[in-house]
C-alpha cells in the first residue's frame, strides 16, 4: 500500500487526457508558501487551509466550475 497525497492525486488527474482540465482545489492542515508552490507545480488551481470556511469554499468552487452550458452529455461517463 502506498499512501496517496493530494499532490500525487492532482498530478495524476492533470496527466489524464479526459480529466486534465478538471479544476483541483487541494486542502491541508497547514498551508505554507512551500505547500502552495507544490500545489501549483502539480497543477492545482489553489490550496486552502482546513478547517474550511464553507461560504468562501463554495464561492471558490463556483468561480472554478465550468458553466453548465459548456458540459456535454458525454461528461457523465463513468468509465474513466
Amino acid at each position: 500500500y502506498r499512501q496517496q497525497t493530494g499532490f500525487l492525486v492532482c498530478a495524476a488527474l492533470k496527466r489524464h487526457e479526459r480529466l486534465k482540465e478538471t479544476p483541483v482545489i487541494l486542502m491541508g492542515d497547514t498551508v505554507t508558501t512551500g505547500a502552495r508552490e507544490r500545489a501549483q507545480a502539480c497543477g492545482a488551481e489553489t490550496m486552502i487551509a482546513k478547517p474550511i470556511e464553507w461560504p468562501e469554499f463554495l464561492a471558490l468552487v463556483d468561480r472554478l466550475a465550468p458553466p453548465a452550458t459548456t458540459r456535454t452529455p458525454d461528461d457523465s461517463r463513468t468509465d474513466l
